[in-house]
């Protein structure tokens, strides 16, 4: 798969089967959770506690619910996911990502604030990350002289949802 069929691709399981070479179980289990989303209504409890255990693990869940989370995933849209995987994985298959500069990632920091807020902060129950803090932290990136890529992925309509790998970049998440 090119870069070009990446950003256009809307066949599940070709991106499934690109996925599963790549590493980043954080990712994954992020990818999983956020897809299990779009039918929370069609959820049952335990798969709702699934899905919140995969979100809170932060790269470390119970394998229970990986397992319990994984069906409910089968019921999930396969084009809303290839749209979720791009934003959980960027372009990291066929570049290494745009880093912003090392003071924007500064713990503390205002860019670093609006990251965190924007990770911590979502549109429930559809886990989405807010697009007007998105819109906000984009626009202090600009300020800032960071990458247009990061800023322009921030300002595209998405879904964006926990995991969002410029948000993970600017929170140094993105090793995990």
């Amino acid at each position: 798969m090119t870069e070009q069929e990446w950003a256009e691709c809307t066949d599940w399981q070709a991106m499934k089967n690109l996925l599963a070479r790549w590493p980043g179980f954080r990712r994954r289990m992020l990818l999983w959770a956020a897809g299990c989303r779009c039918g929370w209504a069609g959820l049952d409890a335990d798969e709702r506690a699934a899905v919140e255990a995969l979100e809170q693990a932060e790269g470390s869940p119970a394998y229970e619910d990986i397992m319990t989370a994984g069906f409910a995933l089968k019921r999930a849209d396969g084009a809303y996911l290839c749209q979720l995987a791009r934003d959980i994985y960027g372009p990291r298959a066929f570049r290494p990502p745009t880093r912003p500069p090392r003071e924007l990632r500064k713990k503390g920091g205002l860019v670093h604030r609006f990251a965190l807020a924007g990770y911590n902060d979502r549109l429930l129950p559809s886990g989405h990350l807010d697009p007007q803090l998105l819109s906000v932290l984009a626009d202090a990136l600009e300020e800032a002289g960071a990458a247009g890529e990061l800023v322009e992925h921030l300002r595209e309509p998405g879904p964006h949802v926990r995991g969002c790998h410029v948000i993970d970049l600017l929170l140094n998440k993105e090793a995990r």
